[in-house]
Formats: structure tokens, C-alpha cells, sequence
């Protein structure tokens, strides 16, 4: 996401995408150098230079407006904030279009790599689709959103240490010589009937402990334990 990047840290990601990395970009992303000049090094070697605009300057969220909405496999999306507009846009690879038929979302193979680009803010544009609030929480965001955001991470066979079942619920693993232990911070802004935590561990659990609720049943997996808290 961040504009400037040095010029030898573009080159040293186009380096890591060549060799199978997967990237992922936002419209503005190295658009300049440490300097603030302007540098085309990772859209020119990612393939996706996009025309110069101004940048944005975000004081604050509520001040964002509607910059375009559109559909992707995951479903409708409305983006806030900057759009940008592709030099080339590929006609190939597309995979979400705003209703004007600019490209939304573009995913192309580099070396044995790949980049998937979104051509405007999704982080901001999913913190924007909020519906309301809870115990001072901000909920009700956009499932399809959310989706599209993890889409990049999930094909290419990334897995959490820590997998709770529900959304919103963040979960921390620490680990230590005599174990792990597994924060649950439930962000959804009311109590869960239940959640079920898979984790991935690097030795054979024995037991599985809850600090309020104690001992509790579990499931040895491939790589780890899982288990239901109420």
C-alpha cells in the first residue's frame, strides 16, 4: 500500500515475484521513490503502470466519498476513496469490474510469481462498508469485501497458525519451551454462542486449557489441536 518505496526495495520485490512470490497492490502503491519522486520500477515490471494522479490526503474516514461500485465472484463491492486508472488496462485476468467497466481487481502471472492489483483502497473501502456499531465496535462489514481482500492469501495456500470459525475474531499465537498460548479477542461487538479454534503447532499437544473454563475436550489434527469454547 505505501507510495514510496525505495528503488532498490521495488526491485528487490519484483525480484521475489520472478522467483514465486505473490504480491499484492493497491492503486498508488511505489508510485515514488524515498524521495517522493516519481518511480515506475514495480508497475512497469509488474505490468500495470497506472496514469499519474494527485494523492489523497485522508484526514479522516467520514470525509471519504463513493468513488465507484461494482462486482467481483465474491459479490457487489462500492469502493471509497482513490481510484486509480490502468495505462494498459489487460483485457485478461480481470477478475472484479466497477459498473463502468474499469478493471477492479487485475491478476497477472510475473516470472514464477504472480500480482494481484486493485486499482482503489480496499482496507479503507471495507472499514467504510460498516453498517453500524456494537458495544462501541464498528460491525456489519461487507462479506463479499472481505472476501476479496483474503482471495489473494487463500489461493495461494496460506493458513494462519491460528483459525478461529467465526469473522472478527483475532488470535494471536505465542509460543514458548513449555507451550502455547492462543488470545482470543472477539471483535464483533456482542458474545458468541460458540467458536471452534484449529491450531497449528510445531510439537504434540498434550492438554488443551482454558483460563476461565479450565481443561477442555480436544481434537488432535496434522498439525495441531482443535477445540470449542462456549
Amino acid at each position: 500500500t505505501e507510495p514510496n518505496i525505495p528503488v532498490e526495495f521495488q526491485q528487490g520485490l519484483l525480484q521475489w515475484v520472478r522467483g514465486g512470490g505473490t504480491l499484492v497492490t493497491v492503486t498508488g502503491a511505489g508510485a515514488a521513490d524515498r524521495y517522493d519522486d516519481p518511480c515506475a520500477v514495480l508497475a512497469e515490471g509488474l505490468g500495470l503502470a497506472e496514469t499519474p494522479r494527485e494523492r489523497m490526503f485522508i484526514a479522516a474516514p467520514d470525509a471519504l466519498r463513493d468513488s465507484g461500485s461494482g462486482a467481483a465472484p465474491q459479490g457487489r463491492f462500492t469502493a471509497f476513496g482513490p481510484r486509480g486508472a490502468l495505462v494498459n488496462a489487460p483485457q485478461e485476468g480481470v477478475l472484479a469490474r466497477f459498473d463502468d467497466g474499469a478493471p477492479a481487481v487485475i491478476e497477472r502471472r510475473v516470472g514464477l510469481g504472480r500480482v494481484v492489483h486493485f486499482t482503489w483502497m480496499p482496507g479503507i473501502s471495507y472499514f467504510k462498508s460498516s453498517s453500524g456499531a456494537k458495544d462501541r465496535l464498528p460491525v456489519g462489514f461487507s462479506e463479499g469485501l472481505r472476501a476479496m481482500i483474503l482471495h489473494p492469501v487463500r489461493s495461494a495456500g496460506v493458513v494462519p497458525p491460528v483459525s478461529p470459525d467465526c469473522a472478527l475474531v483475532e488470535a494471536p499465537l505465542l509460543l514458548s519451551p513449555k507451550g502455547a498460548a492462543v488470545t482470543l479477542l472477539n471483535w464483533n461487538g456482542e458474545a458468541l454462542p460458540r467458536v471452534t479454534v484449529t491450531a497449528r503447532l510445531p510439537f504434540a499437544a498434550q492438554s488443551v486449557e482454558s483460563v476461565n473454563r479450565g481443561k477442555l475436550a480436544f481434537q488432535r489434527t496434522a498439525q495441531g489441536v482443535s477445540f470449542t469454547l462456549p
